[in-house]
C-alpha cells in the first residue's frame, strides 16, 4: 500500500506495507495518520524516520543496562569442560 505526497514542492511516495503483511483497514489507518501529519505541516517520511530511531535508542539503552549486569565467571572445572567441548 503507497501513498503519493507532495511536502514542500517535492512529491514523495510514502509505503505502508505490503499487503499479506499490512491488512487493508491498517493500511487506510496509516494513511489518515499521514495526511492527518502533512496537515500539521510534518513529513511524514520524516516522522517515521525518526520514531525508528528512537526506538533503536531504546533498545541500545535497555541493552546496555542489561550489560552492565555483573557476571560471576565459572569455577575452573565447568570452564574446563567447556573448552574440552564437554557438557555437563
Amino acid at each position: 500500500m503507497a501513498l503519493q505526497v507532495v511536502h514542500d514542492g517535492k512529491e514523495k511516495g510514502l509505503s505502508f506495507g505490503s499487503y499479506p503483511d499490512v491488512g487493508l483497514q491498517d493500511a487506510r489507518r496509516r494513511r489518515d495518520a499521514a495526511l492527518a501529519q502533512l496537515d500539521e505541516d510534518i513529513d511524514p517520511a520524516v516522522e517515521k524516520r525518526r520514531q525508528k530511531l528512537l526506538t533503536a535508542e531504546t533498545q541500545d539503552l535497555t541493552f546496555s543496562a542489561g550489560s552492565a549486569i555483573d557476571v560471576s565467571p565459572l569455577d575452573d572445572e565447568s570452564t574446563d569442560d567447556v573448552k574440552r567441548g564437554r557438557r555437563r
